[in-house]
């Protein structure tokens, strides 16, 4: 499913004119798949195996509409549509994802997700967004941030498939086993 999510975002970047609309296509793709995920209408009727492939065409752009902020570029009305030509719908969680990681490989973008016991001011997200970016060598950092009760202190982060780990558990967890290796 991953090589044919990547198949689709590499068209759907490959079309789009500029970085706006690149940045305009990637909400819409989001968007809709959020709806697919949250509005029983827009599930049932992109989904629904009982409706012909007309019909769900023929209500997409009313579901555009309804789920995009501005007109829907033509370019990704097309794209909608061959996704129900091909019965492909299913797949647009993964075409999002890796939609949103080529565009941000393009815009030479770091896309980073902390995950933090307590919430952080602007200034430490900023200091987490830097150092990433350095590592990286990418232009800029955009971060999603989220609070992790189950935490008990220090933060996760994630970029793409690396994972680094700098919570009070992990650390503790290092610290134990450096004793362990020390008694052997």
């Amino acid at each position: 499913m991953a090589a044919l999510g990547q198949l689709y975002a590499e068209a759907v970047l490959t079309f789009v004119d500029s970085q706006m609309e690149a940045d305009e296509a990637g909400k819409i793709l989001g968007n809709v798949c959020s709806a697919m995920g949250s509005d029983g209408i827009v599930r049932d009727l992109l989904l629904n195996p009982e409706l012909s492939c007309e019909e769900k065409k023929d209500s997409l752009p009313k579901i555009l509409a309804h789920v995009a902020s501005n007109n829907v570029h033509s370019i990704m009305l097309s794209f909608f549509r061959m996704l129900i030509d091909k019965n492909e719908l299913v797949a647009l969680p993964q075409i999002a994802k890796e939609y949103d990681a080529l565009n941000a490989e393009r815009q030479k973008t770091l896309n980073i997700a902390i995950s933090s016991a307590m919430p952080l001011d602007g200034g430490q997200i900023d200091a987490i967004r830097n150092k990433y970016k350095k590592i990286y060598g990418a232009e800029s950092a955009k971060a999603k941030v989220s609070v992790d009760s189950s935490l008990l202190g220090g933060i996760c982060v994630q970029i793409g498939d690396s994972y680094f780990d700098s919570t009070l558990l992990a650390k503790l967890q290092g610290v134990i086993l450096d004793e362990l290796k020390h008694e052997w």
